[in-house]
């Protein structure tokens, strides 16, 4: 994926582009999308989503499940490899699903906070075998590299009409963290950025 000039959007309300939410019994967050070969998806967190051979089982291990059914019925979580919240999903028309990931890697959102190495916690996946497996692509890049504004949060997938693919995300302000209005309405965003698939 290419990334295009993301833009930062200022504002108090960070909820955004929430769409195809499902419950599932054992999860406690889910995300569908339509497979090209008329199954549903869910990446879905907690409820076995995690490699079963693990001591500790990560918090937020994101798990993959299907539908054959029109979502009666689903197989049992299968370990993805990826740990984040609020997936977002979005199969394109060649069949690759991309699936941009919030808090990715992180098991506590106060993380955004000591991992200073990191620019962003919004990272894009795709995966090209019906979510079988999972590739890490590239994170959502900052509106200002080097700022105190990273991407953080609660991202969302949306394909434009020219194939573009507009995603946007929750974006935090380490600046702004020993605030107690932190979250409330200040150092919260939402941040916007374009891009495209590879030919």
């Amino acid at each position: 994926m290419v990334s295009k000039h993301p833009v930062l959007l200022p504002g108090r309300d960070i909820r955004i582009l929430m769409r195809d939410c499902i419950a599932l019994e054992e999860s406690s967050l889910g995300m569908s999308a339509d497979a090209d070969d008329g199954a549903l998806i869910a990446m879905v967190r907690g409820g076995g989503g995690h490699d079963p051979n693990a001591v500790d089982p990560p918090r937020r291990a994101f798990g993959i499940q299907y539908s054959q059914d029109g979502g009666q019925s689903w197989t049992p979580p299968k370990f993805a490899g990826i740990q984040g919240k609020m997936p977002d999903l979005l199969v394109l028309p060649s069949g690759r699903i991309l699936m941009v990931v919030g808090a990715e890697g992180l098991s506590d959102g106060s993380e955004i906070w000591r991992k200073t190495d990191r620019f962003s916690f919004c990272t894009l996946f795709y995966s090209d075998d019906h979510g079988q497996t999972w590739h890490r692509d590239l994170p959502l890049g900052q509106v200002q590299p080097g700022s105190s504004v990273v991407p953080s949060d609660s991202p969302g997938l949306c394909q434009l009409d020219d194939g573009q693919i507009l995603v946007v995300c929750q974006a935090a302000d380490r600046s702004k963290a020993g605030d107690s209005l932190f979250g409330y309405h200040l150092g919260m965003s939402v941040m916007g950025t374009i891009i495209e698939p590879h030919p």
